[in-house]
C-alpha cells in the first residue's frame, strides 16, 4: 500500500473517530474503534471459515459446492 493511500484512510479513520494519534505520533483505536472491532469480530471468523471452505472445495473439484442462501429478501414482510 503506497503511503499516499496509507495516509488516506488514517484520516478517514479519524475523522470516524474509529482512530486517533497518539502524542507520541502512533495511532491507536478509540474506543468506539475497539467496539466496532468486537463487533465486526464475528464476521471476520466467519469470513475465515468460508474463505478456507472455499479454498477447499476449489483444491478438490469432486466437491459440490455449498449453497449459500439467497437473503436479499431477509426481513421483509411476505404478502
Amino acid at each position: 500500500m503506497s503511503s499516499s493511500v496509507l495516509r488516506q484512510r488514517l484520516v478517514e479513520l479519524i475523522e470516524a473517530r474509529l482512530v486517533h494519534q497518539t502524542p507520541d505520533g502512533h495511532y491507536a483505536l478509540t474506543e468506539l474503534g475497539r467496539e466496532a472491532r468486537t463487533a465486526l469480530s464475528p464476521l471476520v471468523d466467519w469470513s475465515a471459515t468460508w474463505a478456507a471452505t472455499l479454498a477447499e472445495q476449489s483444491a478438490d473439484p469432486g466437491t459440490p459446492a455449498v449453497g449459500v442462501p439467497d437473503i436479499s429478501d431477509a426481513g421483509q414482510e411476505r404478502s
